[in-house]
Formats: C-alpha cells, structure tokens, sequence
C-alpha cells in the first residue's frame, strides 16, 4: 500500500463528533445497568422487568424504522433525542406514579436516533476511506465508549451512599444533557466532497451510465433474508451476555470471573475491528459476514461442549471476533442494499437488532435451568443466519471505495456509486 493509498483510507472524523459518540456509547453502558437494577429496586418482578425492556426494543425499532432513514438535519435529530430521552429518563426517575414506568421508558430510548445520525454524519466527513473500515473505526471508539460508561457506573455505585446526586441514573442524565448540547462541527473544516466539483448535487440525477438501483431493483428477498440474518445474529449475541454470567454462577466459579470473560471479549474485540476493516474491502460483504457467523457458531459450540474454564475463556476470545465482525459487516452490508451508505444501514440494523434482543432473551426460556444446551439455541441461530446469507448473496465487497459519483442519502451522507 502506498503512502497515497493510506492519505484515502484514513478516517477523518471532527473530534465534536467523536466526542458525541463516546458520550452516546458510554450513555448506553451506563443504562445497560442502571435501568435493570433500578427497576427491580421499585419493586418491579421478573415480569415486570421484562415487559419493560420489550416495550422499550420495540420502541427503538419502530423508532429507527419509521425516523431513522427520512431526510433530516442530522445535528438537529441528535439534539431533539438526546432531549426527549432526558425527559423520559427524569420522568422516570422522579415521577411517583407507578403508571409513568411505561411511557418514560418508551421516551428514554429515543437516544436510539442518536448513534445512526453520527454514522450519517461521519460517513460525510470521513473521505474516501472505505465503508467498512469508517464502520470499524467509529465501533472501535463506540466499544471504548460503552466500556466507560460500564466503569463509570462501577465508580459512581461505590459513592451512591454519600449523596443522591451522585447516583447513577443522575449522570446517566448529564451525559444525555451534554449530548444534546453538543454543537455540529461544521466550524473548523468542510465535510469530504463538499468540494469535488464531480461531487452530485442533493436533487441532482445521476448521469447516464451510473444510475444505481434502488432497494426494490435489489430485491426485498435479498433484503429480508439479510435482515433476518442479522437480527438471528444479535440474538446469539444478546443471548451470550443474558445467560453467561449466569451459566458461570451455576456453574459455582466466582463472580470475578464473569468479569474478566467480558474483559477480555471487549480488549479482542477492539483489537480485531481496524484488521477486519482492513481485510473486508477484499471480499463480498455478504462472504465476510457467513465467516462471521461460522466463527460465532464455533465460539457456542465450545462452551455446549465444555472443558473446564480454559475451553470457555477460548470460546470467549473467538466470541469476540464473532461480535465485532457482525456488528461492523452487518451494518455495512445493509447500507450496500437499501443504496444509503453506512448511514441508512445503521438505521436498519438498529431496528433490527433491537428484535434480536428480544428473541436472544427469551429464546432460552424453552430449556429448563442454565445448562450449557442454552448455547445450543445460539449455535443455531447462528447456523440459520449462514443458510439465509448463502441463500441471498448480495455480491457486493465489503466496504469498497466511494467512486467518482456521490449520491446524498436520505440522512444526507455521501455513499459510494458502483
């Protein structure tokens, strides 16, 4: 690779930016604990909890479905969510009445708006690097994000006796707050491409020779198939970090050990994003994301056959290229599909995973206890998802140049025309 080829695929994304994603990662580590532990401590039962956090993945689904994709002002929709989740978060936190759990929680997760609206604009700053190597970038700083927001919420815990405004839900509320503060960085530099003059224009046709098509030409059985890939996908994923802890407790180890698997998941995980941004543009997207799953099936498969605490801490570290690979290739690819970038493709694959979840969940309620067959189901969804991307091959590379011609996308980024 010459230095010329290393000048386009550097990332460049505005540190305003960069800030805003870690500060909406760390606001979702920071709530991942929060809300399930301040719900049980109102009182609320099993049921109630999981009634809860339905309501609140099917509200981020609609949400990304019927919003995430339409025209807007990307600095705006970040501002206007980061505001209605603080309302609901505060109404959640202060209002007595029992019957505002629902509709506060359901207001909180508009913060789901917030993580494809900074990949719109990141794609429109980012230059000529390849998708899949912004993606990798921008999940890189996402993971480390979140992480912060799971040590933050370990540190703050500890003071919580000393006063209550240091308890947790109250930073969870200063971080939404400086989320919707935080200015668009348009001050200091023009987004990539703003001055290409063969740059296309918003409203401007393509020229002849370059129309690309539209997600109807791509065909919605590829569509869906990739869809459903995906979210079978995030429930293996939301599955492994439901039932692992548990199966460890069962299984009589100490809590420690719980945390140093999610440990060293998190330390692969960043280590492997920027080489698989690297080696994707080299194949189909829809290639790399069958080896993914491959690879996360083999990382279940491992702890259904056991071996003691060795096998799992292996399985674990194979799980990491698992969940990063998925992640960052998943969203990539549905951006290729719908013709929207990295950008649209966030959107959808936010909705998506948000259905994955849910299924990861209760999937696991079929078998009695927390014996390793828990995994098995894992395994198959991952198994499944293999079948549905061979049946529905995109032929596409992962995360290819932007060419001559730029299209605006719906959440105005610039993608790249084949």
């Amino acid at each position: 690779m010459t230095p010329g080829d290393l000048r386009r695929d550097r990332v460049r994304v505005p540190a305003a930016l960069s800030t805003g994603l870690l500060l909406n990662a760390a606001f979702a580590g920071l709530m991942s604990v929060t809300l399930p532990l301040w719900l049980a401590d109102r009182g609320h039962g099993k049921g109630g909890i999981a009634a809860f956090f339905l309501l609140t993945a099917a509200t981020a689904a609609t949400l990304n479905l019927l919003a995430g994709r339409r025209p807007r002002n990307w600095a705006r929709v970040v501002r206007t969510a980061a505001v209605v989740s603080v309302a609901g978060l505060a109404a959640l936190s202060y209002l007595p009445w029992a019957w505002t759990v629902f509709p506060a929680g359901a207001a909180t997760m508009a913060m789901s708006l917030v993580y494809p609206q900074y990949m719109a604009a990141a794609q429109q700053w980012a230059g000529p690097a390849s998708e899949l190597r912004m993606v990798a970038h921008l999940r890189t700083r996402y993971v480390v994000g979140y992480v912060a927001g799971l040590g933050l919420f370990s540190a703050v815990s500890a003071l919580d006796g000393y006063a209550d405004v240091l308890r947790p839900i109250n930073w969870a509320l200063l971080i939404g707050a400086v989320i919707a503060l935080l200015l668009r960085p348009t001050a200091s530099s023009s987004p990539a491409g703003a001055d290409d003059e063969s740059a296309q224009r918003p409203g401007e046709p393509e020229p002849a020779g370059e129309q690309r098509p539209g997600p109807a030409r791509t065909g919605r059985w590829v569509l869906g198939c990739t869809v459903a890939a995906i979210v079978l996908l995030r429930a293996a994923d939301s599955l492994r970090g439901v039932y692992l802890p548990l199966y460890v407790l069962h299984r009589g180890w100490p809590d420690q050990w719980v945390s140093a698997l999610f440990a060293v998941t998190v330390v692969v995980e960043i280590a492997v994003l920027r080489p698989l941004g690297r080696i994707g543009g080299r194949h189909r997207d829809s290639t790399v994301l069958t080896l993914v799953a491959v690879v996360g099936g083999v990382s279940f498969l491992l702890v259904v056959v056991g071996g003691g605490r060795p096998v799992l801490l292996i399985s674990q570290i194979v799980y990491a290229v698992f969940t990063a690979g998925f992640q960052a290739v998943g969203m990539t690819l549905l951006g290729r599909l719908l013709k929207t970038g990295a950008a649209g493709g966030a959107s959808l694959y936010t909705a998506a995973v948000q259905v994955g979840s849910a299924a990861g969940v209760l999937a696991p309620l079929a078998v009695s206890g927390y014996s390793p067959a828990i995994f098995t189901i894992a395994a198959g969804f991952c198994a499944v998802s293999c079948l549905l991307l061979v049946l529905a091959p995109t032929g596409r590379r992962a995360g290819g140049r932007t060419g001559r011609w730029r299209d605006r996308s719906a959440a105005g980024a610039a993608t790249p025309s084949r």
